[in-house]
């Protein structure tokens, strides 16, 4: 009797092979479920980050050149006693670059020295210069050349406090995109040419325009020497990129961005904005 109950009692704790299989494909429909629902999870986010992916590139992009653009500093227009001092300027009209002095005054120094002057340059702070182009497409293609207080990478030859930058279309070595890039030379007081360090700031871009608002109108282009020296009130950036969304057609977007220059005095400047002044 007791052998018989302890048999009864063994085969009653153990699994038949149909409850074992029960259990394993509710295992699995809760796996699946589960699976399915972090699938969604996954491709919700990779679809948000996508989208996002633009508009948080082009943020940064334009955080970077916001920086840039508000310390920028008008042309430091200078005259000197042609030999009294020498002193390296970027762009003086006739002149040498290591020395500023024009061709035509060191010809009749006597009478430049006497009469103390010498053709105007450029002292470490140069024109503000900006042009038009067009790209692929028909796409705008502007160029921006400028100087400003701002931050840029440690330079082996030296960083000054004033930097020359350009902003600028171009494709890095190494990529097939088309790249937002911005260009700094950090120091300004060499006599040696030096190579400009790039960074890339926005990949597969397809256009990139510029305006510049004098105080009354906004202008394709600027050019701080037929400006009265000023640089404009205002600079407006457009960035266009193309993006392949995820049926593989290309999407292209556009973003703006408006930035002041805190330094300008162009508005108030009646040779630059006719508008001062009048009724």
């Amino acid at each position: 009797m007791m052998s018989t109950a302890y048999n009864i009692l063994a085969r009653r704790s153990a699994f038949t092979l149909i409850e074992l299989v029960l259990a394993m494909t509710l295992v699995v429909m809760v796996a699946a479920s589960l699976f399915v629902s972090l699938k969604v999870a996954f491709d919700a986010t990779a679809a948000a980050d996508t989208a996002l992916e633009p508009s948080r590139t082009a943020d940064l992009a334009m955080e970077l050149i916001a920086d840039d653009l508000q310390n920028a500093v008008a042309p430091n227009v200078a005259t000197w006693a042609a030999n009294a001092y020498n002193i390296y300027t970027l762009d003086t009209p006739g002149a040498t670059a290591s020395t500023g002095t024009s061709s035509s005054s060191s010809s009749s120094s006597s009478s430049s020295s006497s009469s103390n002057t010498t053709p105007t340059g450029w002292v470490l702070a140069g024109p503000f210069e900006a042009t038009q182009g067009q790209g692929a497409g028909g796409m705008e293609n502007d160029d921006l050349v400028f100087f400003s207080i701002t931050h840029a990478p440690p330079h082996v030859d030296g960083n000054g406090e004033i930097k020359m930058v350009e902003l600028t279309l171009d494709t890095p070595q190494g990529s097939n995109d088309l790249c937002l890039v911005r260009k700094v030379t950090a120091n300004l007081t060499t006599e040696q040419p030096l190579k400009m360090d790039e960074e890339v700031l926005c990949r597969g871009v397809t256009g990139l325009t510029f305006q510049y608002f004098d105080g009354s109108d906004w202008n394709a282009t600027w050019d701080s020497t037929a400006e009265d020296n000023t640089i404009p009130v205002a600079v407006q950036m457009t960035l266009n990129l193309s993006r392949t969304q995820h049926n593989g057609e290309p999407k292209k977007l556009n973003f703006t961005r408006v930035f002041t220059l805190s330094q300008s005095t162009a508005a108030q400047d009646s040779n630059v904005n006719p508008n001062v002044g009048s009724d």
